[in-house]
């Protein structure tokens, strides 16, 4: 998996993202299993994208937050919470993704120069969310 629940609670109230309410901020086992499967199917999709890629553990940063927000969305779809955020986040993630299906991204260290891609230094989705 290409991000973890802590990934998650950086970017979003995790309580939001799923109907399994508790008394306290905690999450209930219930919601953490419905956040980790929803990481396991954002991840997945990304293995479509990062096939040609060659990386490795720890992922480069962007890849996370990428999967990080695909999952976000993916939960808040779920519970019917689409809104200007979503849209936002949504539009954020096509971009990337496409970039990745292009091949536009380059993982390459700092330094080393692979001439067959383009190396794109990614900006932070619109703020506001």
């Amino acid at each position: 998996m290409y991000c973890a629940i802590e990934d998650l609670k950086e970017r979003y109230p995790l309580k939001l993202l799923t109907d399994c309410a508790s008394e306290t901020d905690e999450l209930t086992q219930e919601a953490v299993e419905i956040i980790e499967t929803a990481i396991k199917d954002s991840s997945a999709e990304l293995d479509i994208y990062l096939y040609s890629y060659a990386l490795s553990v720890p992922y480069p940063e962007i890849i996370v937050r990428l999967c990080a927000e695909m999952t976000i969305n993916n939960l808040l779809k779920r519970v019917e919470a689409e809104n200007e955020s979503y849209s936002l986040r949504q539009k954020w993630i096509e971009r990337m993704t496409d970039m990745l299906k292009r091949e536009d991204i380059s993982f390459a260290s700092p330094g080393e120069n692979k001439p067959e891609r383009k190396t794109l230094f990614v900006s932070d989705p619109p703020r506001g969310w």
